[in-house]
């Protein structure tokens, strides 16, 4: 059954309609205990409704670490201004099932960021001349304010390929990579069916 809403745009995601789920994505972009009015995304389909991320996020982030800006990094030749938001990158794809939880914070008062949109586009698995990695875009009052990438320890990259359908022979790791940065490394756990990568991305607004 689908529902009655109009499909959301991502013109109107940014137009201020507040933290969007992407694909598998927990956007954390709240303080406290106050919902946040986030937009979801069943198939083609959209409804926005005020929603606390705080339950499914509660102890995922280091509360007592400290906000350093994050590193900006290309945004690559493959990003397109989509005028639609999926509720999952995968498509039909084969593959271990990834789940990112985000907090967006103010740099300078190492606060969170109420009604951030973080944009994330992907190219499944590796490609020659580059390491894993997804690419980002955090948007803050209908500006970017960071285009950056994001990184997956080696450890975690080795087990990932070793399984089926993926092609374990890369020939570029994080180490030999000429982009990547170490500050920009997801903080990642096993889940029942997949992986959860967490990261803070400390903005200047």
């Amino acid at each position: 059954m689908r529902s009655m809403n109009p499909p959301l745009t991502r013109r109107q995601a940014l137009a201020g309609l507040g933290t969007v789920t992407l694909g598998s994505l927990l956007a954390v972009c709240g303080g406290g205990d106050d919902p946040a009015p986030v937009a979801t995304v069943d198939g083609g389909t959209a409804t926005v409704e005020p929603k606390s991320t705080e339950t499914a996020t509660s102890g995922l982030f280091d509360d007592s670490s400290a906000c350093t800006l994050t590193a900006e990094q290309t945004e690559g030749p493959y990003y397109f201004d989509a005028d639609a938001i999926r509720s999952d990158i995968r498509e039909d794809r084969d593959g271990t099932p990834l789940r990112l939880a985000i907090r967006v914070r103010e740099a300078e008062l190492c606060a969170p960021l109420a009604d951030a949109v973080v944009e994330v586009w992907h190219l499944p698995g590796w490609y020659p001349g580059r390491t894993t990695y997804i690419h980002v875009k955090v948007h803050i009052d209908r500006q970017t304010v960071l285009t950056t990438q994001v990184y997956f320890d080696e450890e975690t990259n080795g087990k990932v390929y070793a399984k089926a359908p993926y092609q374990p022979s890369r020939d570029q790791t994080n180490a030999t990579d000429m982009i990547f940065d170490e500050s920009l490394l997801l903080a990642l756990r096993e889940e029942d069916d997949g992986i959860l990568g967490t990261i803070s991305f400390d903005v200047r607004t």
